[in-house]
């Protein structure tokens, strides 16, 4: 029996776009190759899954897996019936959710550009969402060493934070369109950083201890 006090987490992650979504991508390399957006975000997304599943108090929801583009509409819908589904399942006083979008941010110009840094949004009118992008922002400028773009978090009408019926945030860890950022991006190294820096905002956010974490008194 699960006790009244008792609390379960939900969170849905969603890599952004898909590996053939037009357009996601960075300019060519000095060695002739370039990083498709989907590749960042999908193995970012692998690696926050792979350090929660220890947690057995956080369900894990992934919005596309496929080795197809998952429409946007789609993504959206699959989070939100996962959500209604959990919420049914053990209680809607028993539950905290969540979503993470995953993102590499772009300036739309057609070569390396000067723009940079870490931002992550939230629905302009949803101070709920806005303090879970704080905390998010926080935690992944924290690994990263990266600027915040555009000051601590944004408000913005992204369709997956607008329509998301769950606590939702978009996060654009760094440019493609930076050759410097674009370099990182395509690293093992960064993109593990990132994924922690997620991770550990998302733990801070639910008020769970990290599994082997010291408290000092």
């Amino acid at each position: 029996m699960r006790g009244s006090e008792k609390m379960d987490y939900f969170l849905a992650l969603d890599a952004g776009h898909g590996i053939l979504t037009s357009g996601k991508r960075t300019f060519i390399f000095d060695d002739g190759t370039f990083m498709r957006e989907w590749e960042f975000n999908s193995a970012v997304m692998q690696k926050v899954y792979k350090k929660l599943i220890p947690y057995t108090q956080i369900d894990v929801f992934l919005s596309n897996t496929e080795k197809y583009d998952v429409d946007l509409d789609v993504r959206v819908k699959r989070i939100n019936e996962a959500w209604q589904v959990y919420q049914n399942k053990l209680g809607k006083n028993n539950v905290r959710g969540a979503m993470i979008s995953i993102h590499a941010n772009a300036d739309g110009g057609t070569t390396w550009s000067s723009a940079n840094g870490t931002a992550t949004f939230y629905y302009p009118t949803n101070m709920i969402d806005k303090a879970f992008a704080e905390v998010i922002q926080k935690n992944l400028i924290k690994q990263t060493w990266l600027n915040p773009h555009r000051g601590r978090v944004v408000g913005d009408n992204f369709q997956i934070i607008r329509e998301s019926m769950i606590t939702a945030c978009l996060c654009e860890c760094a440019f493609m369109t930076n050759k410097k950022e674009a370099e990182l991006l395509r690293t093992d190294e960064f993109r593990e950083k990132c994924a922690e820096g997620i991770f550990n905002g998302i733990l801070e956010y639910f008020g769970i201890k990290k599994i082997g974490e010291i408290i000092e008194e």
